[in-house]
């Protein structure tokens, strides 16, 4: 559990000390979350670079996340 705690979660040796197992494992489930849902700013700033140098015109934030505009994912 050690190396998740100081490697992904960057915990220092005196915060991993005070969590529980449980608390370590909410916390490396929730840095998981945070690497398969991009921030929405991340989103719109690729969007408006692509837009502005890109051949394809327009993208939008959910062409970016492969999603359809109706929200269903893209699957082909």
């Amino acid at each position: 559990m050690t190396p998740v705690a100081y490697g992904p979660l960057a915990l220092k040796p005196w915060e991993f000390e005070a969590l529980t197992p449980g608390e370590v494992l909410q916390l490396h489930a929730g840095y998981q979350w945070r690497l398969t849902h991009p921030a929405p700013e991340a989103v719109w700033l690729a969007t408006v670079i692509v837009n502005l140098f890109g051949p394809d015109l327009p993208w939008t934030p959910e062409t970016m996340l492969g999603r359809r505009p109706d929200g269903l994912a893209n699957n082909g």
